[in-house]
């Protein structure tokens, strides 16, 4: 479905290069990671009680072992799949006999609740990375399980619209069980996505205010990078169903944020959200708390994800002014 594929990292010179190596040999060659470890190790029982971390903490883990596995699969670095192989380790020793994986550190939130679906976005994403990088079957084995607890969960109890940021960390599960669905083939997550979908539209209406060309500051809750990660979620949903309104839709909301949001520094959102500005001029003021380095990251995600899937050259032209 793709127009343009990656280059393999030989490719990767000039100035790019530099700081992609330089991320490679300075970051994910060092160990220093204890605290994101912590949230995992109290859920096996490893480390104390004590709860000094945020509930999405486990987020920050999982994306490191995301960034790890990528590593890897792009060099080859022993060092790296090393480090790599330690934080799997780490994460998978939090996973219950069920599939169920918490990593919040936070249990009076109860089981699929609060931000718990958000971590488990990416502890899902984070293994599937890992199954590409090795062919692990083990590790696409852990990632079914802790899907499939969560799917018949919330088809068959649980509401994922109460999910904190009125659903959006929720909705955003959505990627990684289209991502299972391609891989897999299983049904079951194509009919969790499908639910997901769902109860986006039946809350939000995304989709069909996105059609009628909605910016995006009028939707509400205007959470710039929860909305921008659901956005890729359905993205995906695209590319396993061939539905042209979603496709249509992230065009959309990529056109209006394209518009509305990004500055000359090449991202957007005050306080983590979209904002309702009147002419460009606010940028050569003083932003406070201005584009959210999450924020920065999806746009970038979505925008090589596009140029990728559409080949259209106004998305190489933002991911140019982002890096």
């Amino acid at each position: 479905m793709d127009v343009y594929e990656a280059l393999p990292v030989s490719y990767a010179d000039g100035f790019l290069g530099q700081r992609f190596f330089a991320h490679i040999n300075n970051r994910l060659h060092t160990k220093e990671y204890t605290p994101l470890r912590k949230p995992f190790q109290q859920c096996a029982k490893l480390v104390g009680d004590e709860r000094v971390f945020t509930k999405f903490y486990a987020e920050f883990g999982a994306k490191l072992l995301e960034a790890q596995a990528d590593g890897y699969n792009l060099t080859k670095d022993p060092v790296v799949l090393e480090h790599m192989r330690d934080m799997l380790r780490v994460i998978l020793a939090a996973q219950e006999d069920t599939g169920y994986f918490d990593g919040t550190g936070h249990p009076e939130d109860g089981k699929f609740r609060g931000w718990h679906l958000w971590n488990s976005k990416y502890i899902l994403l984070a293994l599937l990375a890992v199954w590409r990088a090795t062919g692990d079957a083990s590790v696409l084995e852990c990632a079914c399980k802790g899907a499939d607890v969560l799917a018949h969960a919330f088809l068959e109890n649980e509401d994922i619209s109460q999910t904190p940021w009125e659903g959006y960390t929720g909705y955003s599960i959505l990627e990684a069980y289209c991502r299972l669905y391609a891989i897999t083939g299983r049904n079951l997550y194509l009919k969790f996505a499908e639910h997901i979908v769902e109860k986006l539209e039946e809350k939000h209406r995304l989709v069909e205010k996105l059609l009628n060309h909605t910016p995006v500051y009028d939707l509400p809750p205007a959470k710039a990078y929860e909305m921008t990660s659901t956005i890729e979620g359905i993205l995906e949903f695209y590319r396993v169903t061939g539905i042209a309104k979603y496709l249509d839709a992230v065009c959309g909301y990529w056109k209006s944020v394209q518009e509305t949001q990004i500055t000359l520094a090449g991202s957007g959102s005050q306080f983590e959200l979209w904002q309702k500005k009147p002419d460009v001029s606010y940028q050569i003021g003083t932003e406070k708390r201005a584009m959210e380095n999450c924020v920065t990251n999806y746009w970038l995600r979505l925008s090589e994800n596009l140029f990728r899937l559409t080949g259209e050259p106004l998305y190489a032209d933002a991911i140019e002014v982002i890096l």
